[in-house]
């Protein structure tokens, strides 16, 4: 069952690569252990640009933005450890583990420093390069983040629903996951629930874990480099008393508001994201 749903997966994933101009799509195995799937788009001599996807989503989370921000720079989307065809062994889901990964694939791409974006998950992991490898990080954006995850009601919320999971995703969940305020492509949307129910137990058990757990604020007020945050005001997961506290941690960084977009804006408005990202990583 599970190879049938890889299949699909793989099927799908090219069918939205093959619409991004000049993107090539592979997988490699990385010096961390697990194997992934990614994709590249842009000019090759193009500055580089990571982007890091949230819990149950893939490399399609960012197929709505990738063709824009490959105009001007040679983008990278992976699917983390545990999503989509990445591996997705028993152990382990520590922000440290998602981010070697991230500097494996980078030394396997022979990236020396990149700007890095990240969204949900994706942002806590961009957090910990900036904070434990600022010398690979050039500029960094954050998309639906937060100070911390260690007092969030929805990280508990999702802890709690994780202990019925080995009975099956729900769709109910599913759809409660990936809700969105704002109209999202129908297409687009029905994929990634579709990637978002086929994470295995054990992958959300150990996110979940680490989000939990993990309070990476001591080493988040360290970070210097240039910043954005990127926030829809109807975003339920981390709220505006989040992003108050996220802006006192990172004093320096920019940040940007979105009006009646929620937790995933670079699938509600991706016109407006794209722009704001380029927009401040053109700026020297």
């Amino acid at each position: 069952m599970y190879k049938r749903s890889l299949l699909l997966s793989l099927l799908l994933f090219f069918s939205w690569t093959a619409s991004a101009q000049g993107a090539t799509t592979r997988t490699i195995a990385l010096e961390s252990g697990v194997t992934v799937r990614y994709v590249a788009a842009g000019a090759p001599d193009a500055p580089p640009l990571l982007l890091l996807h949230g819990l149950g989503d893939t490399s399609r989370s960012w197929s709505l933005i990738l063709p824009e921000l490959a105009k001007s720079h040679r983008v990278y989307a992976f699917d983390q450890r545990g999503h989509g065809a990445a591996s997705a062994p028993r152990c382990c889901y520590a922000l440290s583990n998602l981010a070697y990964d991230a500097i494996a694939f980078m030394d396997a791409m022979k990236i020396e420093r990149a700007a890095v974006v990240g969204h949900s998950l994706g942002s806590f992991v961009a957090q910990h390069l900036a904070a434990h490898h600022p010398e690979r990080v050039r500029k960094l954006v954050l998309i639906g983040s937060s100070d911390t995850t260690v007092d969030s009601e929805t990280v508990a919320w999702l802890w709690e629903q994780t202990a019925t999971f080995d009975r099956g995703i729900s769709t109910e969940f599913v759809e409660q996951w990936q809700s969105n305020p704002l109209p999202v492509d129908a297409e687009f949307i029905a994929l990634v629930k579709k990637e978002t129910s086929d994470v295995r137990p054990h992958v959300w058990r150990g996110v979940a874990r680490t989000l939990l757990t993990e309070d990476q604020r001591p080493f988040v007020r360290a970070i210097r480099l240039p910043t954005l945050i990127l926030w829809g005001e109807q975003d339920q997961a981390f709220p505006a008393a989040n992003q108050q506290r996220l802006q006192a941690v990172l004093p320096h960084a920019a940040f940007k508001r979105y009006d009646k977009a929620g937790h995933n804006p670079h699938w509600e408005i991706p016109g407006r994201v794209a722009e704001d990202i380029l927009r401040f990583l053109e700026v020297e």
